[in-house]
């Protein structure tokens, strides 16, 4: 799994997964070509964290930040975030993908994110993990306490991002 290239080491994790009879061609391109816009609740969510409604597709998430580091056709996408989500307004930090590992400056959360589809005789399973990784004490206390209020929502834009992926699919989650 690539993920685990880029983050082997991480402070906090988060997982969730749909099965899903779409094939992995299918379910890849739309995670290409999601569009968060069309639930309410995402909408919502983003509107409470001030992100911009444009971040609410790939292309979009990459303007204010999230990158994609690394993809295996029609298994695996990896995005890549490095910052300060925990202040009102989010530091974020603009590293070429080749330096996303090797980034330590302190007080930093890098967060690696992936959608990996599964292929199994029951039909093929399609996952997101999201991982963060702290690079000091003191951003990981600052994260810790970010983390105990964002994590529901953060769940809910993931289970979301599920759904609609495979929507696009032609699929819907079992």
């Amino acid at each position: 799994m690539l993920l685990n290239d880029f983050m082997p080491e991480f402070h906090f994790s988060e997982r969730h997964q749909a099965k899903t009879t779409a094939s992995p061609h299918e379910i890849f391109r739309a995670i290409t070509t999601m569009d968060l816009s069309e639930s309410s609740m995402v909408k919502f969510l983003y509107f409470l964290r001030r992100m911009p409604r444009t971040s609410m597709t790939l292309s979009g998430m990459n303007k204010i930040g999230f990158k994609i580091i690394g993809t295996t056709k029609d298994k695996e996408l990896v995005i890549g975030l490095i910052g300060r989500f925990w202040k009102p307004i989010p530091e974020m930090v603009d590293v070429p993908t080749e330096q996303f590992v090797k980034f330590k400056e302190k007080g930093y959360a890098k967060v690696a994110l992936n959608y990996f589809i599964e292929e199994t005789a029951q039909g093929n399973i399609l996952s997101t993990e999201t991982r963060i990784y702290c690079t000091s004490v003191s951003s990981r206390v600052a994260f810790s306490l970010y983390w105990v209020m964002i994590r529901p929502f953060s769940g809910l834009i993931r289970r979301a991002m599920l759904k609609g992926i495979l929507k696009g699919a032609g699929q819907y989650a079992t």
